[in-house]
């Protein structure tokens, strides 16, 4: 803590008023006076004071520098502008008590304390009130800018969680009935036709039997509800004068889609895991089963090299196994896995967020949970652990968010304990150990989510998440936070300025490195270059810094300390002194220091308590 303790010291200095220290010179030398012997003591060996010199007392007038336009300067950081307030008058008495006395040194050691009283002919009262810079509130903001960095971090952590705990209910759990539901299919289906291959084909054929229906009922064709898939494709056959080639599907053994199917890089697919079912049914829904010549064209522009094919219909019979040379029982084909998986994906309440409406259609909130393994009493009770505060200044619920946006009820659910969980939802014990085991393992990345199922590899924790925000662009939703170095995506608006894109790890060691930002010392050194145009006097090649030469506080400094380029490191500055520092309430941690305890960075009040 010894860096961390120069630093602060250093910072106090650097935030002191020129008007504060143009009185330590007077101070040094009243503090060392001298005195003839015989002024001071009343007697030969000094132990008694002289009366005049032990207390006397005399007048003295103060000036001060009130700022007039506190609420602008407070409210969007308008220049201040001051009146000069005095004379002030005040009358001091000084008491003095003799505490040693060496004759040869001829050194006399005392102790001095001075009253003020508002002189009776003062011009201007004492209790006047003066508005000026309050030092202790700059101090606090300092002090707190670490951990407010590392709350937004941790905040940043606990959204990621709220998302992923919805994922889990609106996607995981209806993926996973689907997978068991395909699984249980295909073991009947393999008792019927006496083996798994002719199975899975049965399974295939069934499914296209649905679509074709359903393409038939919903007049897909234009021409009746009586023109099913098939007919509709002969009928084009026959009006393009080509000989009738397609009689349906014609499915061959599909076990691999359902058993064995993995993504080029790596991840197990297969129709019989969850994670299959939610790439298969997402990959159908974001590209659509396309016709006859689109599909013809990517076969062209493909030359025969697989991992070039565009289409959904020949991306999906690739990594699922179902692509045919003859491309209408391909494409027919696609629709019917789309319709069969996608619809069981579906009728499992895939992708319904309704359920949190209690709409009675849909699979409800105890089900879906019920299915994860907890076993809530009802639907009610469901529902308020999840949405507990939803829009409120206290969200608790798992998926409850503030009215401001910048609170997770999940969080606060972590912090609670059993007894407190009973009380806010009538839940045992084995039911909030449960829903901590769930909400903590996305919290404390133990559970991480599939990049695949959004076209990416690896899998996404909440650490990584936050560090990948922080400095480059939101892989799960597009676009960029808001409390990060591409400022909600300002940053990279101004013509010749790039976005941020730095690596989940550099943006981490900026986050909790040796100087990460969220950490007192990392913080108070920032804060010290921008606000002394200095680096602390330190050696930052050593670990811990030793004492040092200090160098210029610049983007290619910054650079060279956190491991960026100086795009970077100018975005660095940007947020932390404009929405993290700052100097008015609109930034984060005078904005909390404000509305949490009443802090301000101008302080009115009487010359009194300003001078006492």
């Amino acid at each position: 803590m010894l860096i961390a303790g120069i630093i602060m010291v250093l910072l106090n200095v650097a935030l002191l008023a020129p008007m504060s220290t143009g009185a330590v010179p007077d101070a040094v030398i009243e503090n060392f006076e001298e005195f003839s012997k015989e002024s001071a003591c009343d007697d030969d060996d000094c132990t008694t004071a002289e009366d005049d010199w032990a207390v006397s007392s005399s007048q003295r007038d103060f000036y001060g520098y009130s700022i007039t336009n506190v609420n602008d300067v407070m409210a969007s950081g308008a220049t201040p502008t001051y009146e000069k307030i005095g004379p002030v008058t005040y009358d001091i008495t000084t008491t003095r008590t003799i505490t040693g006395y060496d004759a040869t040194a001829g050194e006399l050691t005392y102790n001095s304390v001075k009253s003020f009283e508002c002189a009776e002919d003062t011009t201007v009262p004492c209790d006047t009130e003066v508005s000026q810079l309050n030092i202790a509130f700059q101090t606090q903001v300092i002090g707190a800018t670490g951990l407010a960095i590392g709350g937004i971090m941790d905040m940043t952590k606990a959204g990621f969680t709220a998302g992923m705990i919805a994922n889990d209910l609106e996607n995981t759990i209806p993926a996973s009935i689907a997978a068991s539901d395909l699984e249980m299919m295909l073991a009947h289906n393999t008792s019927v036709a006496g083996d798994a291959a002719n199975g899975s084909i049965l399974a295939g054929e069934y499914f296209y039997s649905l679509f074709n229906q359903y393409f038939a009922a919903m007049n897909l064709s234009g021409m009746g509800t009586s023109v099913n898939y098939t007919q509709a494709i002969q009928g084009a056959q026959q009006m393009a004068g080509e000989p009738v080639t397609f009689s349906g599907t014609e499915f061959s053994d599909i076990t691999h889609a359902f058993n064995t199917a993995t993504m080029p890089s790596g991840e197990n697919v297969s129709m019989t895991s969850s994670l299959g079912v939610m790439a298969f049914a997402g990959h159908c829904d974001a590209n659509p089963t396309e016709n006859y010549s689109m599909v013809m064209a990517d076969i062209m522009a493909a030359a025969g090299d697989p991992t070039a094919y565009t289409s959904g219909v020949m991306q999906r019979g690739g990594i699922w196994g179902y692509a045919d040379t003859d491309i209408n029982a391909t494409i027919a084909r696609d629709h019917a896995m789309c319709f069969g998986v996608g619809g069981q994906f579906l009728n499992a309440g895939g992708t319904d967020d309704t359920y949190l409406a209690s709409n009675p259609a849909s699979v409800n909130a105890t089900r879906r949970m019920a299915n994860f393994g907890f076993s809530l009493d009802d639907n009610s009770m469901a529902l308020n652990v999840l949405l507990a505060g939803h829009n409120t200044s206290n969200p608790t619920g798992l998926l409850a968010v503030s009215e401001d946006g910048t609170s997770y009820g999940v969080a606060n659910f972590m912090s609670m304990s059993t007894n407190q969980t009973n009380e806010a939802f009538g839940i045992s014990e084995a039911q909030h150990n449960a829903l901590a085991l769930w909400a903590g393992g996305w919290l404390a990345d133990v559970t991480s989510l599939p990049m695949v199922l959004l076209g990416g590899s690896g899998e996404m924790t909440a650490s990584l998440f936050v560090n990948t925000t922080f400095g480059a662009e939101d892989p799960l939703n597009g676009g960029y936070l808001e409390n990060s170095l591409n400022l909600g995506g300002f940053w990279g608006l101004p013509e010749g300025r790039d976005n941020i894109a730095l690596d989940p790890a550099v943006s981490g060691n900026a986050l909790y490195g040796p100087l990460g930002l969220t950490t007192s010392t990392g913080s108070a050194i920032f804060l010290y270059g921008e606000l002394s145009g200095m680096t602390p006097p330190l050696n930052f090649s050593t670990s811990p810094p030793t004492p040092g030469t200090p160098m210029v506080w610049d983007e290619a400094t910054i650079g060279a300390l956190y491991g960026v380029d100086t795009n970077a490191a100018a975005a660095m500055r940007a947020l932390m002194m404009g929405p993290i520092y700052g100097t008015t309430a609109e930034s984060f941690v005078p904005g909390f220091l404000m509305s949490s305890f009443g802090a301000t960075p101008y302080l009115t009040q009487s010359f009194n308590n300003w001078l006492l």
